[in-house]
């Protein structure tokens, strides 16, 4: 049943094409003998099959712009774009398709279309057109449920992924060498202790506050990072090194809350931090990106389900932002966000 459900529309538009090839004979200048001559069953399969090319033609394309240029962000766009290059096809393959056939037989001016023949040739016109249109809004409405029923899931998933980051803020590991550390300040370093407690006050602060927003400046989320990766250098020593190099006038723009701390922690989580081996993360812009790269020394005892990742790039693309790209050598992990400019 699926699999007639697949072939049914190129069935009707294989049928359509032999349809309109008998219909257009009459009208372009082609006569009843030259018909004759023509009008054979390879022809009808040719016409058939360039209906069903052209139709295949039309949904790669609608599939591959709504990859770039989806309905749900860039309605206008899309109609514009699409609409004018399904105007110009139709017209290239009906015209292509009667000149090859007045060529066969013959025909004295073969580029040339009877006066009388032009209302039945945009009849035919419109008729396809309208078919496809028909395509195109069906395919946007779907288009439009996918990203309405993403959307729901992803509010859920945000907000479980807001929990979990409050969690694993919070989880006894991170409080226990937090609080070891502060103890210690205390202890030895009177002075450092004050500070520590303040930027652990901090990060704990922004995380709660990050639940009530979509999108942060990155001049707020560098702010956090850095009180987020000052509690871990403060453990780690010089093992950890930070590194920031972001223009002014890219700061304004915006990214999801808590993704510098995802980062920065997938890379502290994952990676070995020795003297001999100190881990480097440096966040920079490039182009529109913001990235993240830390030196690749991999932990082999833990594992990754790539999750946070993951969720990450569904995030960015519900909010038309684009793809993050990860880029992993021998020596390096890199991951580009894309920047949004409001």
């Amino acid at each position: 049943m699926k699999k007639l459900k697949k072939i049914r529309p190129y069935v009707v538009v294989a049928l359509f094409g032999i349809g309109a090839k008998e219909f257009l004979f009459r009208y372009s200048a082609i006569n009843t003998a030259d018909i004759a001559v023509i009008d054979t069953p390879v022809s009808q399969l040719i016409w058939a099959l360039n209906f069903i090319l052209c139709y295949r033609l039309f949904l790669i394309l609608d599939r591959r712009l709504e990859e770039h240029i989806p309905w749900f962000f860039f309605p206008n766009r899309r109609i514009v774009l699409q609409g004018g290059v399904t105007l110009v096809a139709l017209a290239g393959m009906l015209y292509v398709l009667l000149t090859i056939n007045k060529l066969i037989v013959g025909i004295e001016h073969p580029f040339r279309i009877k006066d009388q023949g032009v209302l039945p040739i945009l009849v035919i016109y419109l008729f396809i057109l309208f078919i496809l249109l028909y395509i195109v809004s069906k395919n946007s409405l779907n288009s439009l449920q996918k990203y309405y029923k993403e959307t729901e899931k992803l509010k859920e998933e945000k907000s479980k992924a807001e929990y979990k980051a409050l969690q694993d803020q919070i989880n006894p590991h991170f409080l226990f060498n937090s609080l070891n550390v502060l103890v210690s300040e205390i202890e030895y370093n009177p002075g450092n202790a004050q500070k520590f407690t303040r930027k652990l006050s901090d990060v704990y602060r922004y995380v709660l506050q990050s639940r009530n927003h979509e999108l942060v400046t990155i001049e707020k989320e560098l702010g956090f990072t850095e009180s987020y990766i000052y509690l871990h250098q403060v453990r780690l020593g010089e093992n950890l090194q930070y590194q920031v190099d972001v223009e002014a006038k890219n700061r304004e723009a915006q990214i999801p809350p808590l993704t510098l701390q995802l980062l920065c922690e997938n890379a502290i989580k994952h990676n070995i931090a020795t003297s001999k081996k100190p881990l480097q993360i440096n966040v920079f812009t490039q182009g529109a990106y913001l990235c993240v790269k830390n030196s690749f020394q991999l932990r082999l005892e833990v594992a990754s389900l790539g999750t946070g990742l993951e969720n990450l790039r569904q995030r960015l693309r519900l909010m038309g932002a684009g793809d993050l790209k990860v880029e992993q050598t021998e020596e390096y992990f890199l991951v580009r966000i894309p920047m949004i400019i409001s």
